[in-house]
């Protein structure tokens, strides 16, 4: 395992396809990019799968840390996964033709019953995010995901309650509640401790749910706020 900076901002299945896209740096702090990014297909027998991605520009990433050397780091997959039983989607990256896995952390938590935003509701606003999703498992009954999640990693400045948005294969949205969990990882790389608290958990019952996509909100004095 290796040092990774970045992660999952979106992924999603549609007809046997998976989806995906991001950003993924060896150290944002120094602008330093893989030679190319890979993400892992565990299936149900505990089999992975390597697909490669394509390096795609991502100006906001380089905006952000305030180093043009992370212009690049951006990356999107596509992968036929019609024949495969997956279980869990993972980074990992290519140094002098070895891989690397990019580390993630797991935690058991309470398993939460999503809720559907009925049609009708106010549109959802949008807000800004900073923070990704770091690990995603997907069975046939349970959804386990963990990242971290913050207003504004530059101001130290973290959302009331991190939430996650399931997207069915119908367009029906459902909000899925988080547990905050200490990521000083996340404090020690932009060096500052109130983002200790940054970190999220999930574990969502999803059995009667074919979901199709996943993403990021927080709630903002009662009000959910997506991230874009």
């Amino acid at each position: 395992m290796g040092h990774c900076d970045g992660g999952i901002d979106r992924i999603g299945v549609r007809s046997h396809i998976l989806n995906m896209s991001g950003w993924l740096a060896l150290s944002a702090e120094r602008g330093l990019l893989p030679e190319a990014a890979k993400v892992i297909l565990t299936d149900a027998a505990g089999h992975d799968y390597v697909v490669p991605t394509k390096r795609v520009q991502r100006p906001d990433v380089g905006a952000h840390f305030k180093n043009d050397g992370l212009n690049g780091a951006g990356y999107t997959a596509k992968a036929d996964i019609s024949s495969l039983q997956i279980v869990s989607v993972r980074m990992a990256y290519e140094d002098k033709g070895k891989l690397v896995g990019c580390p993630q952390t797991k935690e058991v938590v309470q398993i939460a019953r999503p809720e559907r935003i009925e049609p009708g509701a106010e549109s959802l606003e949008m807000g800004h995010c900073d923070g990704s999703i770091d690990g995603m498992d997907v069975g046939s009954r349970t959804l386990n995901m963990n990242g971290w999640l913050a207003l504004s990693v530059e101001r130290g400045l973290l959302p009331e309650a991190a939430k996650v948005i399931l997207i069915d294969a119908a367009g029906h949205d459902y909000v899925v509640p988080t547990k905050r969990v200490q990521r000083p990882d996340v404090g020690a790389h932009f060096k500052k401790d109130e983002l200790n608290g940054a970190g999220y958990t999930v574990k969502a019952d999803i059995s009667s749910l074919q979901v199709a996509s996943v993403r990021m909100a927080y709630e903002d004095k009662g009000k959910l706020v997506g991230c874009p």
